[in-house]
């Protein structure tokens, strides 16, 4: 009997490790909503964790259950001002193979200057997707 209970354990992991769950993620380049006196020069991120993905091609990434997406905008200057925002994805909290979408506003404050305290914001549109599965 105990040799049966280990056999279906081992079958059940197996099954269930082939079809582990993906995030399918893309973004749109930001938009500027407003720049009062911040910069003109920007680079702009999403990450997850420690990795770095561009913005012009869709990622897929192995979710294990929540998943946290950080954006952020920079400037680009001498002493760079930088915003930073986060969203949290419950990868189970989706169906599977429908598209989501989320805007994410990140504010960049300039911290030096006569402009210091002044503000521009960015709009980041992200599209995800649950998969089980590499989709194809």
């Amino acid at each position: 009997m105990k040799h049966y209970i280990l056999i279906i354990f081992l079958v059940c992991s197996v099954t269930f490790g082939l079809n582990a769950d993906f995030l399918e993620i893309r973004c749109d380049q930001p938009i500027l909503i407003r720049n009062d006196h911040v910069g003109n020069e920007w680079v702009f991120d999403f990450q997850v964790g420690k990795e770095r993905f561009p913005f012009d091609e869709a990622v897929q990434i192995e979710v294990p259950g929540k998943i946290r997406l950080q954006f952020s905008a920079t400037e680009i200057d001498k002493y760079s001002d930088f915003g930073r925002k986060d969203l949290e994805i419950d990868i189970f909290s989706l169906n599977l193979n429908q598209e989501y979408f989320s805007e994410i506003d990140v504010v960049v404050i300039e911290d030096r200057g006569r402009y210091a305290g002044n503000r521009a914001a960015w709009r980041f549109t992200v599209y995800y997707t649950r998969w089980e599965g590499l989709p194809s």
